[in-house]
């Protein structure tokens, strides 16, 4: 089998191949691609806003914060153009979101795997 050597350092190689294959994660035994859609809202609609998200099946977590936005919805869909039709298409519907911000997640990590990596062999 022959070898490829990449002039990358590993940190840098596994950014390039987290990029490379997206926003693929595991989530409940399935392929997911998982974003975090931050929302402005118009103030008196976040209620009815936030529970028009949560009522939605590719939305499995919104919460309200501080700061200059009003709500973070988190979208698990099995592709990208899933995300898009929800948040252009499904999230359109809702009245009184004034703005949207998405980030798509490369990987996610739980308090259990950074207590792992960071252990001292305990």
């Amino acid at each position: 089998m022959p070898v490829v050597h990449f002039p990358l350092s590993q940190g840098d190689w596994l950014c390039y191949a987290f990029r490379f294959i997206g926003s693929i994660l595991l989530h409940e035994g399935e392929i997911m691609v998982t974003a975090l859609v931050m929302l402005n809202i118009d103030r008196p609609q976040i209620a009815s806003v936030a529970q028009g998200l949560v009522d939605m099946p590719e939305v499995s977590e919104v919460y309200s914060v501080a700061g200059r936005y009003d709500l973070v919805a988190i979208v698990r869909v099995k592709t990208n153009e899933e995300i898009a039709s929800t948040i252009t298409g499904k999230f359109a519907e809702l009245v009184g979101i004034t703005g949207t911000e998405t980030l798509i997640a490369f990987h996610t990590y739980s308090r259990h795997d950074l207590e792992h990596m960071f252990s001292l062999g305990n």
